[in-house]
């Protein structure tokens, strides 16, 4: 889910998951990206042992591997956690950050032009650590256009 608010100039996201997991990370980036996840902005949320949110990370993958975080880059963290309810080994989870955040790490939303396409990838682990570690198989990568408020479904 995502909704653009342009009296904020701010997205706001939400990720529904039908699963516990370690961690969920989602990114952002131009559709003529890579198909790894080297230049995308990402945010990833860590879960504790009892399904809850312990942090959350503003990331960009310089390389395909672990991402590190914007703030470690010279960069600032703008990914901000709204809510987050657990119930029944489901998350629903609100999060906002500012379209474009002047952060050299960070993708710029663009909500004029409906022609503009953003590649989304997605990963997750479910190994029982609560840290980023290797998702294995479990990521997927699709191609929106952003311009419209819509539901995805990855």
């Amino acid at each position: 889910y995502y909704e653009f608010v342009d009296l904020t100039k701010t997205a706001l996201m939400g990720i529904e998951l039908t699963r516990d997991v370690d961690y969920i990370g989602v990114g952002f980036n131009d559709e003529k990206a890579n198909q790894g996840m080297k230049t995308f902005d990402i945010v990833a949320f860590i879960f504790d042992s009892n399904g809850q949110i312990v942090d959350t990370l503003d990331l960009y993958a310089n390389d395909n591997g672990k991402p590190p975080t914007d703030v470690s880059l010279g960069g600032k963290a703008d990914y901000k956690l709204l809510q987050h309810i657990y119930k029944d080994g489901k998350h629903q989870i609100l999060f906002t950050r500012p379209y474009d955040t002047q952060d050299k790490f960070d993708y710029k939303f663009d909500t004029t032009n409906p022609a503009i396409t953003t590649a989304i990838i997605w990963a997750f682990n479910d190994a029982g650590k609560p840290e980023l570690s290797y998702h294995d198989d479990n990521k997927g990568r699709v191609q929106v256009q952003l311009y419209a408020p819509k539901q995805i479904i990855l």
